[in-house]
């Protein structure tokens, strides 16, 4: 799994590709959200229809709520994270986004880039910040 970050106006955008892993997704979270600190955001836009191996059918219940858990408890409660998906990732987008609710996070899981960044009340212009990237 690799991601990519870049600070933009009001939010950070966290592009995720590769092969899904949880070790390296548990890591990847708290590298993104020390970002959005060292950038003073609020706000994180996650984009992971690039992402592999979260499909419906190759990814338990069990991971998913592993992965909905994890994200809940890493989440400040002023934290917004807009998290765009495939239908053939999340077709059951309710389930996932109800668990990280009910844990308390600011969450929503969203198939639509203007929706995502709608519900973080910002705009697609106004690129600026650091890019990087990180593999394994």
């Amino acid at each position: 799994m690799n991601a990519a970050y870049e600070a933009r106006d009001g939010y950070l955008y966290v592009k995720v590709t590769g092969k899904f892993n949880l070790l390296r997704a548990r890591d990847l979270v708290s590298e993104w959200m020390e970002k959005t600190r060292i950038h003073s955001l609020h706000q994180t836009l996650c984009d992971v229809t690039l992402l592999t191996g979260v499909d419906n059918e190759t990814m338990s219940i069990l991971t998913r709520f592993t992965i909905g858990d994890l994200v809940a408890r890493v989440l400040p409660k002023d934290f917004r994270m807009a998290i765009l998906v495939t239908p053939q990732q999340f077709p059951d987008n309710l389930f996932s986004e109800d668990l990280m609710i009910n844990k308390g996070a600011n969450v929503k899981l969203t198939y639509d880039l203007d929706g995502a960044l709608q519900w973080l009340n910002v705009n697609s212009s106004g690129k600026s910040g650091e890019l990087t990237d990180k593999a394994t």
